[in-house]
């Protein structure tokens, strides 16, 4: 079976995000079929458009997404319809909005992490845009989404707030998972000092601040505990803090900055993600296959990385330090069942966030 496979990124990054999902996407349905790339297909930005909804904002008037705009989509639908081979038995897109105006001829199948109203929910709050402009991208992107063959999600949750966000019955949807973008290491280490971990390429929206708040309580009763944060730098304040330690960015295109995260996932006695704005939160995963257990919020998709209890712990919403700190300090004072916590978190990451299964997901569904 050969599928084409329609993207707007290039395979070569893979050392984490979308680029990484795209990347191993491609990957796995290379395992199965014979896959032929399309892509990078990533249009300039319509600048009318944006022109108009800035000078909109300027009068006090709601802007346009003018990043899909109608002409963009349009033009991105055709210059699909010039790269895409017809003599192939299916396409495969990477992602949904962005192909919603290109009408298939063949089979079509889309992965992403959620619908663009999902998205709008979570990352714009706050931010004004007109009314009947977001419609007409839900309108398009329901329409299109419930023609699919098969429209795969990395979680359940995500699945449900498309249907409910678009009022579709979902009899095209499945789950497919997700997998990680870091070795499983052959073992791990069943003791470890007080190292929390925070990571993220947004430090305030992911809950870095709150994160630090909860560790100075927490050296209170624990001295010797460290923090380590990796990912975007946080405040001047905070780096001065003590035994709170910046890592660094940590590329894991780059072997020895890889080399360093690694060390620094196997030596973390807890991931401490108290963040209000995601989706997935793979690094959940991540820590994971190293038998670190994780802090976070039972939001998002996040539920279905974390058994309460026995892979991590779940924050209750709105976040706040004193829950944090809480979570922080009783695994801290329960030597025995952390060390088991430990222990299922490996086994529950590695049974249910890989590549594999993912892949194994496609194609079942697919050669149905």
């Amino acid at each position: 079976m050969k599928i084409n496979f329609i993207t707007n990124l290039s395979l070569n990054e893979t050392s984490g995000g979308g680029s990484a999902v795209n990347a191993a996407t491609y990957q796995q349905l290379s395992r199965f079929f014979d896959v032929n790339y399309c892509g990078p297909i990533n249009l300039p930005i319509d600048t009318a458009s944006k022109f108009t909804s800035k000078l909109n904002r300027s009068i006090g008037l709601p802007g346009n997404y003018h990043f899909f705009s109608d002409n963009r989509l349009k033009q991105i639908a055709a210059k699909v319809a010039a790269v895409n081979k017809n003599d192939s038995d299916a396409n495969f897109f990477h992602g949904f909005t962005s192909w919603i105006k290109y009408k298939s001829s063949l089979p079509y199948y889309a992965y992403a992490d959620a619908c663009f109203a999902t998205y709008v929910s979570i990352y714009n709050k706050g931010i004004k845009f007109s009314g009947s402009d977001l419609e007409r991208i839900y309108a398009a992107e329901a329409k299109w989404l419930d023609a699919a063959s098969q429209i795969f999600f990395r979680s359940k949750w995500a699945l449900n707030e498309t249907k409910k966000h678009y009022g579709l019955d979902g009899h095209n949807f499945s789950v497919a998972g997700l997998g990680g973008f870091i070795d499983i290491p052959e073992s791990f280490q069943k003791i470890v000092d007080f190292q929390f971990l925070f990571i993220s390429k947004e430090f305030i929206p992911k809950g870095g601040d709150l994160c630090v708040k909860a560790f100075e309580r927490l050296r209170e009763y624990y001295p010797n505990a460290t923090m380590i944060i990796v990912g975007e730098e946080p405040p001047k304040d905070i780096l001065v803090k003590k035994n709170v330690e910046y890592a660094g960015f940590l590329s894991k295109s780059k072997p020895e900055e890889y080399e360093k995260l690694k060390c620094i996932f196997s030596n973390s006695f807890a991931l401490v993600h108290p963040t209000s704005k995601d989706t997935n939160a793979l690094v959940i995963s991540e820590a994971g296959y190293y038998g670190c257990p994780s802090i976070a919020p039972a939001s998002f998709a996040i539920p279905e990385l974390i058994k309460n209890n026995i892979t991590g712990l779940l924050l209750h919403t709105p976040i706040s330090v004193d829950d944090v700190y809480e979570k922080m300090s009783y695994l801290c004072s329960q030597p025995s069942k952390y060390l088991k916590m430990r222990e299922s978190v490996r086994q529950f990451s590695i049974s249910n966030f890989t590549w594999e299964k993912v892949g194994e997901h496609f194609f079942k569904t697919i050669i149905k």
